[in-house]
């Protein structure tokens, strides 16, 4: 056996944890042999089927108390909220433009509304102008007209068009500026 006097870092520390009595002696350095280790993922070939578990039997001779049904709620429509305007309505009056008129019929219930129905007219959401129904024969409408105010009030060009009926808020799909002198939307509540 061949003792090598300057120790290496493996020699100096197995040196450290021997015993007195014996030296430590150079040898061929240790090999790693490859060892298994488990694995979360199966290989091919090594996988067992999974039973798949019987169905349950019921017994129907058993006194077995009947599930009584859940009733599961209906999800709520989600109306959207009219965009409310920061301006006020603008009463103005054009020599060169004329007023746009919004007009239609109005029904409650399927029956004609009642005369003294109030009909606002609304402009991205901030109520306008306001008009009654009218009572003709059996045909209940009204008739409303505006004129465009200038930026900064809530009837300015681009504002969206809506009426205000008993409380609730119809939007028209019209803009102020959309080039419509008579604007027809009918209601039915």
């Amino acid at each position: 056996t061949v003792v090598d006097p300057t120790p290496t870092k493996a020699a100096a520390s197995a040196t450290a944890a021997a015993s007195p009595t014996r030296r430590a002696t150079a040898g061929p350095s240790p090999t790693r042999t490859p060892t298994s280790t488990p694995t979360m993922t199966p290989t091919p070939g090594d996988a067992e089927p999974t039973p798949t578990p019987a169905p349950a039997v019921l017994d129907s001779s058993a006194d077995a108390p009947t599930p009584t049904p859940v009733p599961v709620e209906p999800t709520p429509t989600a109306t959207p909220e009219p965009v409310v305007s920061t301006g006020q309505y603008c009463d103005t009056i054009s020599a060169t433009a004329p007023p746009t008129t919004v007009a239609g019929t109005l029904t409650v219930g399927g029956l004609p509304a009642p005369a003294d129905t109030t009909v606002y007219l609304a402009f991205d959401g901030a109520a306008g102008p306001a008009a009654y129904v009218v009572v003709d024969g059996a045909t209940t409408g009204y008739s409303a007209a505006f004129n465009t105010g200038s930026a900064g009030c809530s009837n300015q060009v681009g504002a969206s068009i809506g009426i205000i009926v008993n409380g609730v808020y119809y939007a028209t799909g019209y803009t102020i500026g959309g080039g419509d002198p008579f604007i027809r939307f009918d209601i039915a509540q």
